[in-house]
């Protein structure tokens, strides 16, 4: 299957410890991770200076990396919880 196009993705709240690389997907725009066990995914976003929107909310993302995200994505809304 290739998901090179993938606009859009959701994987809220279905107990995902660790996210995949979404470095190849340069279409995506959207991409929520809410309401996982999720510590870290910077590495998994770092090139995607594409993205419009991040759902984080209810993770264990940390304080710090959410303002690198922030640093790292400037165009990207990324709402507080």
């Amino acid at each position: 299957l290739n998901y090179k196009n993938l606009s859009y993705l959701s994987l809220v709240n279905n107990s995902i410890a660790k996210i995949p690389s979404f470095n190849s997907l340069q279409h995506l725009n959207t991409l929520f991770v809410d309401v996982n066990p999720v510590s870290t995914i910077i590495s998994s976003i770092s090139s995607l200076k594409q993205l419009e929107k991040l759902g984080i909310g209810k993770t264990t993302i940390s304080a710090t990396e959410k303002a690198s995200l922030k640093q790292l994505l400037p165009n990207c809304q990324i709402p507080e919880p």
